[in-house]
């Protein structure tokens, strides 16, 4: 997954911005958003695998997690953010 064509992604020390172009829409996000995003971006694999490694780092539960992941990402997807 990238981001999409029409997003510009910038992080700040309280989290990130994403202007989707196409629409001229601003997305505010705060740091757990933006880790999330970041994660996502970085990572080769599914929104499951990036869920796993943020709950081992955060030492929080992966099936919480893993649902959170999913519907932020489901989320990035529907506003255009994020595409395959």
């Amino acid at each position: 997954m990238r981001l999409s064509r029409s997003a510009s992604l910038v992080s700040h020390e309280r989290g990130a911005f994403v202007m989707q172009t196409s629409s001229g829409r601003c997305y505010g996000m705060n740091p757990s958003g933006a880790l999330v995003l970041h994660a996502l971006l970085e990572s080769n694999g599914s929104s499951a695998t990036v869920a796993d490694s943020l709950a081992e780092q955060l030492g929080q539960d992966r099936d919480e997690m893993r649902r959170m992941v999913t519907q932020y990402e489901e989320e990035l997807r529907r506003k255009g953010i994020l595409v395959d």
